[in-house]
């Protein structure tokens, strides 16, 4: 059964630290995405929010970070299927409206919606399977 992640609560004031685990980025701002079932590893600095998805050459659309090359269309990826990007040294991710969906350790992400990504998390766009690395 699929179930959307949920928002985390309202963090008590008594206890304004907030303890991500590895979820923090180190200086370098560079993650590695590993394809599961592929050999390929992409290694994506994130020093602005990066759009994953598919470019499309008959129309021109491109993507920060492509996928097509790995079989992105065959896996249901959308042209602009999530952003990733750093807030405050974390990794966050937002589906932008995919039309197959994005899981996060199996549970799907609501469209518009951030959510931390953690060292080791599995992402899923549409059929596509990638370990995150940072």
């Amino acid at each position: 059964m699929n179930r959307p992640t949920r928002r985390m609560p309202n963090l008590d004031a008594n206890d304004p630290v907030t303890r991500w685990g590895t979820a923090s980025l180190g200086s370098e701002s560079k993650i590695k995405l590993l394809m599961i079932g592929l050999t390929e590893t992409l290694v994506i600095q994130l020093d602005r929010p990066m759009i994953i998805g598919r470019s499309d050459r008959e129309t021109g659309f491109e993507v920060d970070v492509d996928l097509t090359p790995f079989g992105a269309a065959e896996h249901g990826v959308s042209r602009q299927h999530v952003s990733l990007e750093l807030v405050h040294k974390t990794v966050m991710i937002t589906d932008l409206n995919s039309t197959n969906g994005t899981y996060l350790n199996e549970q799907r992400l609501l469209p518009q919606q951030r959510r931390v990504v953690r060292d080791s998390d599995e992402i899923r766009l549409g059929k596509m399977v990638l370990r995150v690395f940072f």
